[in-house]
């Protein structure tokens, strides 16, 4: 018999008739959409409300002081500033369909008007927004709305100015579950112009499939000082105008996109495989053009920074294939997508060929090298590293982490050395205060390449988007947080491959941005970073051998890490090898969703959960990881579900110590009260199911809580933990569980029996010796899943809600492979 079979043949049997069954039942059926017709040209007389609409049953209208219809036009009188109104006809059940009202624009800036579909009980809906900022310029923004109003801006574009009492209609247009299909546009009435605005494509775990009322909202910015009276003229919903892609069971690769090796669709299409339209009005960029040039097609001017300075607010600008040596800025006021000419391969490169070495002794120098990098080694610029034990940036075995001098010599990396006398073959040293730069390989007939620049890109205007081209070899600092910044809301990277930065690779510190399709690769010091992130939302995204100059893994390096931001969700994404952390969550993170991702072979933990309140982690592959598969430290509201973890450490671990968000921690998010109740930094109320946990050889347990001023429970931190798969190999510690225990040690358990009988949990769950119960591809093995009829539990709403998994999916571990390839 092999030795992995569970203790129970018998339960084994029935549990794989279960499974069959539960296959058979969730077979997905498409629902039949009908066309819907609602419709009110508000043709009556009412002094209270807005009465009944002509097809679509009555208006729940609440918001100002007063609500009435006449002359053809409904009205919501005196919002206050920083007050919203909304509109919904409540009794109507809309799916798919084109969502349009016509309105007048009010003498006010800072005003917003939006139609909604699809709203749920719970506050979520989608939008399509018109926004006048304080200029009166016209923005169309789609937007998804989540539980209890959490607002993701999922496209935007700037558009001309307005004035008021100019009349305008919004239209928002919604189809498809699978994947939905989004589309906004603003127009003046009267208008011929018929082009969609923004396009979306929403596939993520927080699209909204199901059907529900329409309606209306409307907001005045806080930043005004009057009331307003917002007037709507026209509201109708009928068919969708923009098609619902049709469901495919499993994704397909990018076009262009490597077909092997782990994950290898997931991140950027390879530089020169994204194929954007470039607009009529384009402006065109060359590296054979002029800054003289008029910046079209045929005449393109030579430099990004030209084009920049040349472009209109919300006009794109076009780069033809090669190599731009540039560090640029998109100032504030000026809204700008920044593409790669389809078809052609770009990279911003912060290196540039160095000529003129002479030999001296056993090296070579160049005379007159006067590039000089700040070499900072924390976040504040000319300070000096700390001194408190395990919280010191530099380690010192690798001195020169935070000096960004970095060079090549026929592509490959030199290492740095401290002195000239220990310079050999394969490496370089700096001489700053000499102003000479030595190598210690023969550079004749060969192509030596030195990074002169430090930063590459920072986005300064709300709603702008780079994508389709590369980055590379960019020598920022530290405190310089990345070669690509934005400090600004509203950002969208796409298609965006980072390479060799000297620190950071991607710094994101303003709400409502976006990544899609990102590879980060060879950072110094750390991929992807941010703070007061609210909102944002990474998808499909490849971080690989992050932290190459092994930075301490503490205070900050590592793969991704976010602190101090609400709303942050990291989905379908492959994160690997890197020299710290993975996924690390820091100083008052807030409603976090970590869902279909591979976390594989990074040198500590895959995911770090610290300081932190409210996440799912769902559906992820964690495995060979040198630390812990998922830490929770000091968090609560974290829900574990549906993941295969093995190889790691322990495969989750859940700590407490004496930090506690008082009001006067450092760390506590200064946005919001304090002490803010909402962010304890207490680890409980944290729940487990449908798991398939293996612990490595260097464990304590496969799953184990530890209060380390022995203050809490181990019961009191995990509150339930149902469904999962306790698997042992020889490798294994021989403790399934160590359970927290207020006032004492932690209590050890060896066997499954033994944890069930001391603490009550995981009465539905099972236990597999010989075997981490995964394949190599990191799905269940089908042993293993056999368990899954029986043994896995039903998913709690918010978890189905997040990962996007039918709450009766009765599956054990992650639906994915390492590959990202879906098996369920």
């Amino acid at each position: 018999m092999p030795p992995f079979l569970p203790r129970s043949l018998r339960r084994l049997l029935s549990v794989t008739l279960g499974l069959l069954l539960v296959l058979a039942l969730s077979a997905p059926l498409t629902p039949a959409r009908a066309a819907v017709s609602i419709s009110d040209t508000f043709q009556r007389t009412v002094a209270q409300g807005w009465g009944r609409a002509d097809s679509g049953g009555s208006w729940e209208v609440t918001g100002g002081t007063s609500r009435a219809v006449s002359n053809k036009t409904a009205s919501v009188g005196n919002v206050q500033p920083g007050r919203s109104f909304s509109a919904r006809l409540a009794t109507t059940s809309v799916e798919d369909g084109l969502v349009r009202a016509e309105l007048t624009l009010p003498s006010v800036p800072g005003f917003y008007y939006a139609v909604e579909a699809r709203v749920d009980g719970d506050g979520s809906r989608y939008r399509g927004r018109l926004r006048v900022d304080s200029a009166y310029r016209l923005h169309s923004e789609l937007m998804r709305v989540g539980p209890g109003g959490r607002e993701k801006i999922l496209a935007t574009k700037a558009l001309d100015v307005v004035e008021p009492g100019q009349r305008l209609r919004v239209e928002l247009s919604v189809s498809g579950s699978t994947s939905v299909s989004l589309a906004s546009r603003v127009h003046p009435v009267g208008s011929s112009s018929t082009s969609w605005h923004t396009r979306f494509d929403d596939r993520s775990s927080e699209r909204l499939t199901r059907s529900g009322p329409v309606g209306l909202w409307g907001y005045v910015s806080g930043s005004h000082k009057k009331a307003a009276t917002i007037t709507t003229h026209a509201f109708s919903v009928g068919g969708p105008a923009v098609a619902s892609p049709p469901p495919t069971a499993t994704p397909s690769p990018k076009p262009g996109a490597p077909t092997t090796g782990a994950g290898a669709s997931i991140g950027s299409l390879p530089v020169g495989k994204a194929t954007y339209r470039a607009p009529a009005d384009a402006l065109y960029v060359a590296p054979s053009g002029k800054d003289s040039a008029r910046g079209t097609k045929s005449e393109p001017l030579r430099t990004v920074t030209q084009a920049i300075h040349r472009a209109r607010d919300g006009q794109t600008v076009v780069l033809r294939a090669g190599r731009y040596h540039e560090s640029i800025l998109v100032p504030p006021q000026r809204v700008l997508t920044i593409q790669a000419y389809p078809g052609e391969a770009v990279w911003f490169d912060g290196a540039e060929s160095v000529k003129g070495f002479a030999r001296d002794g056993a090296a070579w120098v160049k005379r007159g090298w006067d590039t000089d990098f700040d070499t900072s080694p924390t976040y504040g610029k000319g300070l000096a590293d700390s001194t408190q034990p395990g919280w010191q940036w530099i380690n010192p075995d690798y001195p020169l982490a935070a000096h960004p001098d970095q060079l090549w010599i026929d592509g490959k990396e030199q290492r740095q050395v401290r002195r000239v006398q220990d310079v050999k073959a394969g490496t370089f040293y700096v001489d700053n205060r000499a102003d000479r730069l030595w190598i210690g390989s023969d550079p004749a007939g060969r192509l030596v390449e030195a990074s002169t620049l430090a930063t590459a890109i920072s986005l300064r205007a709300p709603g702008s988007t780079i994508r389709g081209f590369g980055v590379k070899r960019y020598a920022n600092s530290v405190p310089s947080q990345g070669v690509i910044t934005t400090y600004y809301p509203s950002m969208r990277l796409e298609n965006i491959v980072v390479e060799d930065s000297a620190t950071a690779g991607i710094g994101v510190y303003g709400a409502n941005c976006v990544l899609e399709g990102v590879t980060i690769r060879g950072s110094g010091q750390m991929g992807l970073q941010g703070n007061k992130a609210d909102n944002l939302r990474v998808n499909d995204l490849r971080l690989e051998d992050n932290n190459d100059q092994r930075f301490n893994p503490t205070p900050a390096a590592g793969g991704f890490k976010i602190t101090t931001s609400r709303g942050v969700s990291l989905t379908n994404s492959h994160l690997s090898g890197t020299w710290g952390s993975a996924f690390w969550t820091d100083h008052s993170v807030h409603d976090i969703t970590v869902v279909g991702n591979t976390i594989t072979g990074n040198h500590r933990y895959g995911v770090v959960l610290e300081l932190s309140s409210t996440a799912v982690v769902a559906d992820n592959v964690i495995t060979g990881n040198a630390f812990d598969g998922i830490l929770v430290a000091n968090s609560d509201n974290v829900a574990i579900w549906n993941n295969s973890i093995a190889g790691n450490r322990n495969a989750v671990a859940v700590t407490l110590d004496k930090r506690r968000n008082d009001g006067k921690a450092m760390g506590a998010d200064p946005r919001r009260p304090r002490p803010d109740t909402a962010m304890p930094w207490i680890s409980r109320n944290i729940t487990l199911g449908n798991n398939v946990l293996h612990a490595g050889g260097k464990a304590s347990a496969t799953v184990s809580t530890n209060s380390y001023e022995r203050v809490m429970n181990g019961n009191d931190m995990i509150t339930s933990s149902e469904g999962n798969v306790f698997a042992s190999t020889d490798a294994s510690p021989g403790v399934v569980t160590a359970w927290a225990r207020k006032n004492d040690k932690p209590s050890v358990h060896s066997s499954l029996s033994a944890h069930q009988r001391v603490t009550g949990r995981d009465q539905d769950s099972e236990e597999l010796d010989g075997t981490t119960g995964l394949t190599k591809a990191g799905v269940a093995r089908s042993a293993t899943q056999a368990l899954a009829g029986s043994v896995a539990q039903r998913l709690p709403a918010r978890v189905a809600e997040e990962s996007g998994l039918p709450r009766d999916i009765r599956w054990l571990g992650a639906t994915h492979t390492v590959d990202g390839q879906k098996v369920r």
